[in-house]
């Protein structure tokens, strides 16, 4: 994957802060060109394996391991457009966390509730962005939990609601 020319502007000025030196994550741009004009069903020919091997290097440089229980590599996937607009970008944070590297995120920060807090986003962004779930049917399910501890705002509740 060429990781300047093909890449549209957001991705170039990621490129770009990475080459200045600036404190940005480490990550890599898949280019829209890669599946032409159209909406393809199927991943173009060495795709995954150019994905793999990126996700290599975002691990040898930040010494972490996606998947792994107790440094977990969490990666954040965004799509793009040449020109940003509100509404029109899908965003999944926190790839990677599941059950088990969930313990060493709390392990890592000391912070259970941040934890599950990030967790509980993850689930949400994942299903609302890959499989169409809607935000309604998250947000039914959250409001029942914060009625139940009697909190009004996310950050009212604690690791154990």
């Amino acid at each position: 994957m060429e990781k300047t020319t093909s890449a549209r502007r957001q991705g170039r000025e990621s490129v770009r802060n990475d080459a200045d030196r600036l404190d940005v994550p480490p990550g890599f741009v898949i280019s829209r060109s890669l599946f032409g004009l159209s909406r393809a069903s199927t991943l173009p020919t060495g795709l995954m394996d150019d994905v793999q091997a990126q996700m290599r290097a975002l691990e040898q440089k930040t010494g972490k391991g996606f998947g792994d229980s107790d440094n977990p590599l969490l990666v954040s996937v965004r799509s793009g457009s040449a020109m940003s607009m509100p509404g029109m970008m899908d965003t999944i944070l926190n790839l990677g966390l599941n059950a088990e590297t969930l313990q060493g995120v709390i392990c890592a920060t000391g912070d259970a509730r941040f934890g599950y807090d990030a967790y509980r986003r993850f689930i949400q962004l994942f299903g609302k962005v890959a499989l169409g779930v809607p935000d309604a049917a998250f947000d039914k399910e959250f409001d029942a939990i914060k009625e139940a501890a009697h909190a009004k705002q996310d950050v009212d509740l604690s690791a154990n609601d």
